[in-house]
Formats: structure tokens, C-alpha cells, sequence
């Protein structure tokens, strides 16, 4: 499998507002959460063209619901998740390919890839020094998806290391860390994918 690494596109934002309209329709009447996470989501960051999309949903209901409301769309069930929620891909058509992830609301915005996004969208310079990382992983990787996730591995740790630090939190030595805020903790479960 070939993948791609491109410069941001200004376009990405558009498509995931595009997709969050008809996503939404999809799961009324009940309440959602809907936000694109991930590199596509951090302007000037590198990327696979994949819009990653988190929704909140309350309550999560069983998995064979939610596959139920996808059998009429190109959304097809991932089989590599992280524990505690669903997980479909819609392959690229056009511009670019969709990565939804299905979630419950409660502790949605405590989420580590939503923590990550905002500290991205605010520290140009740590999107800069991503990209490098980013590209440098990419070139020996470029037809191994797994081998780019791994290779890319370190870069997310140190990231979600600044987040936990800049959210006065334990850093991250590979364990899962917990970030405080106020009276709210927020659980950084292990990544099997990285969103970056």
C-alpha cells in the first residue's frame, strides 16, 4: 500500500465541515459532539490525506447500531481501535479519505488527540519540528503503513509529554499519563494509532 505525505491543505478544514453536516443528519435525533482531529486538523502540519473525525455520542450504543446507519455509506468498519470506541474508514473519492471514531460524550473533549490538536493549533513552532519529524519518518516508510506509525511513535509521545507539562500534568514516560484540570482528570489511553 503507497502512502501519501502532503503539505496542509486549506481545503481539509472544508471537507470535515462537509462531512460533519451529513454526519450529523446520520445520528439524529441523538446529541453528538462532532470535531476533526488529527494532522489534517493543525494548519501547516503534514499530512496523509485523511480526515480524521472524532464524535461524541450519548449514549454510545451497542456497535451493531451504529453498523446498521453505515450499511448505505462508503464507511467501513476498522478493525484496529482503541478500546472504548468504534472506529470506521471511508476510503479517498476525491480529495481526500474520512476516519471516523465514535465515542461517549462524557470525557469526549479530555480526549489526548483533541488536547494534542488544540496545543498544535496555538504552537506554530511544534507544528514546524513535527513536520520534520514527520517527513523524515515518512521517506523510508512510504509503503508501510505500520512502519510509518511506529516510526513516527517517539514524535507523539514527546507531544503528548508538552501537553501533559503545559497542562501542569506527569509526563508521559510511556505509560498512560493523566492530565489535571481543576477537578477534572483526563486519561491518555495507549495509542494503536497516532494522529499525526
Amino acid at each position: 500500500m503507497q502512502l501519501e505525505l502532503t503539505a496542509y491543505d486549506p481545503l481539509w478544514p472544508l471537507l470535515f465541515e462537509q462531512e460533519a453536516n451529513q454526519l450529523r443528519q446520520l445520528f439524529l435525533p441523538q446529541p453528538i459532539a462532532v470535531e476533526h482531529v488529527g494532522s489534517t486538523a493543525v494548519p501547516g502540519m503534514v499530512a496523509r490525506p485523511v480526515i480524521d473525525i472524532f464524535i461524541g455520542l450519548c449514549p454510545l450504543l451497542p456497535l451493531a447500531q451504529y453498523e446498521q446507519r453505515f450499511v448505505y455509506t462508503d464507511y467501513r468498519r476498522c478493525t484496529a481501535e482503541k478500546e472504548g470506541r468504534y472506529s470506521f474508514y471511508r476510503p479517498a473519492l476525491q480529495a481526500a479519505g474520512y476516519s471516523l471514531h465514535l465515542l461517549p460524550l462524557a470525557g469526549f473533549y479530555g480526549q489526548s488527540e483533541l488536547l494534542l490538536r488544540d496545543f498544535l493549533r496555538t504552537h506554530p513552532k511544534a507544528v514546524t519540528q513535527a513536520c520534520e519529524v514527520k517527513q523524515a519518518a515518512f521517506a523510508p516508510c512510504c509503503n508501510d503503513p505500520t512502519a510509518y506509525v511506529q516510526a513516527k511513535a517517539a514524535l507523539h509521545a514527546r507531544l503528548l509529554n508538552t501537553v501533559a507539562a503545559t497542562y501542569h500534568a506527569p509526563l508521559c514516560t510511556g505509560g498512560d499519563p493523566v492530565v489535571t484540570q481543576g477537578a477534572n482528570s483526563v486519561h491518555f489511553p495507549p495509542a494503536t494509532r497516532t494522529f499525526l
